[in-house]
């Protein structure tokens, strides 16, 4: 395109946008079209094709169609979309458009559609891909539509086979969500074994948790033809085990015993409290902010932990606020505990007066919160966690095997 009609181009773009909008107040997709067509007039495909924009056009006037059953003209707004990364979402949402009125044929094939072209991207770029309603996300939400179609129709190989295609180019996020599907899946076919297997990959990688143990129960249970639960029971408990003594090897290789630096912080209510105050018990440290969203999002869990461990005195669960940047910090933490109604024994992080620097969060040497120490009776660091996994019921259960572990 000639500098000056791109020029013109970006100029443009603010009257491209409030043009477009005269589309969206018709109601059926014939006066759509028509809308359309008088919009292109003005800004014709030849020079604004690439915009995103149009793409969306397209798809808003083939959902329409999809909606008033007319897939001819449905695939006709489709088949003249603009092949930018923005097609896999516009498929995609012309699939879910076919799902809700039952036309299962055209659902699929618009999702096959978005994952194909989302894995054509994904396989060109492998950097610096964003999330949100990109690539990787597509493909997951695509293929998950395209998995529970097929299940739907009894064809539980073609749905195992979709997932299988589109988990290697999903976002960790979505991977155990459609491993869980597939699971779930495999069990509706009468694939007990394949669907054991994949419950024990999810929970050996953490994802421990009521819904996952019922599904491992009622697959266990099928394949081996029980009535009750007696067997599974053993089974479970030794997986567990198993998976506990794993993670527990993994972390003591990547945790240093290490003398756990002392601290005098102040609580909540003003008292001093130092770390020494503790020796000959096991404690947790959560390093933590206000402003951060997976410090908060990680607190049920803790508070889960706390009720588990309130009536032994031998474990001790310290939260230090710390990188905080208002002015009446310890006001805003008694107001969120308050009103979440956690029960945390909340210590505030020493800020050096001239440098301004915190001074625990230096001396552990973190870089990002939340991160959390487990610190045995001899004052020793045992096990470092960072982040939070989003499993309430798995944190729960590594964090009581480190604990564990720090008592002996």
């Amino acid at each position: 395109m000639p500098k000056s009609l791109r020029a013109q181009t970006l100029a443009d773009t603010t009257g491209i946008v409030t043009s477009s909008k005269e589309i969206y107040r018709y109601h059926t997709g014939k006066e759509q079209a028509a809308a359309y067509k008088v919009f292109t007039e003005k800004y014709p495909e030849s020079i604004y094709g690439n915009l995103f924009l149009l793409n969306d056009l397209k798809t808003f006037i083939a959902m329409t169609y999809a909606w008033e059953g007319n897939e001819k003209q449905a695939g006709r707004f489709m088949d003249s979309l603009n092949h930018n990364i923005s097609v896999c979402s516009c498929y995609f949402r012309l699939a879910t458009a076919f799902q809700n009125v039952h036309n299962l044929v055209q659902a699929e094939k618009y999702a096959s559609r978005a994952i194909d072209s989302a894995i054509a991207y994904l396989s060109r770029n492998t950097e610096n891909v964003e999330d949100g309603l990109q690539p990787p996300t597509i493909v997951a939400a695509a293929a998950i539509l395209q998995a529970n179609l097929y299940s739907d129709e009894h064809q539980y190989n073609m749905a195992i086979d979709c997932l299988d295609k589109a988990i290697p180019y999903c976002s960790e996020k979505n991977v155990n969500g459609m491993l869980l599907l597939k699971g779930d899946i495999a069990a509706k076919g009468g694939k007990f074994q394949e669907a054991l297997n994949v419950y024990r990959h999810l929970l050996k990688n953490g994802n421990e948790s009521i819904v996952l143990k019922s599904k491992m129960a009622t697959a266990y249970m099928s394949l081996h033809h029980l009535q009750d639960s007696t067997g599974f029971t053993a089974y479970y408990t030794n997986l567990l085990d198993k998976y506990h003594r794993a993670f527990l090897d993994s972390l003591s290789h990547s945790t240093a015993k290490e003398k756990a630096q002392d601290f005098k912080m102040k609580d909540i209510n003003g008292k001093e409290v130092s770390l020494h105050d503790f020796l000959g018990k096991v404690v947790i440290l959560d390093f933590w902010a206000t402003w951060c969203v997976p410090c908060k999002a990680s607190f049920p869990a803790m508070q889960a932990a706390i009720d588990k461990y309130k009536k032994d005195t031998n474990v001790v669960f310290l939260f230090i606020d710390t990188w905080e940047y208002g002015n009446d910090t310890q006001a805003a933490v008694k107001n969120f505990l308050n009103a979440k109604h956690y029960d945390f024994q909340v210590l505030f992080d020493n800020q050096n007066k001239t440098s301004k620097q915190y001074e625990a969060v230096n001396d552990y040497k973190i870089t990002g919160v939340p991160t959390k120490f487990v610190i045995d009776k001899n004052g020793y660091i045992r096990f470092k966690l960072t982040g939070y996994n989003g499993n309430i019921e798995s944190s729960l259960s590594e964090l009581s095997v480190m604990i564990s572990a720090a008592m002996r």
